[in-house]
């Protein structure tokens, strides 16, 4: 498991893709590269956006990997 995490979080810092490009370049299936993304989104590691479609269709979710909290903010 964790090793289709990593996969899928190498994928990420390359920068914002569909959880089907991302199975796409990885070989993991699309259902468990959508379970994951949607738990490194739920533990705030991703951030999602919903993006239009050309077209018909409810809107595709985008991944990136989330911004990395600052020190100061931790009264570092």
């Amino acid at each position: 498991m964790k090793g289709r995490r990593l996969q899928i979080i190498l994928e990420l810092e390359k920068g914002p893709a569909t959880s089907r490009d991302i199975s796409d370049a990885t070989g993991i299936p699309f259902p468990n590269v959508a379970a994951t993304l949607s738990y490194l989104h739920h533990h705030g590691l991703a951030a999602r956006a919903d993006m239009p479609r050309d077209g018909r269709g409810p809107p595709e979710r985008v991944y990136q990997l989330a911004a990395a909290p600052s020190a100061q903010g931790r009264g570092a």
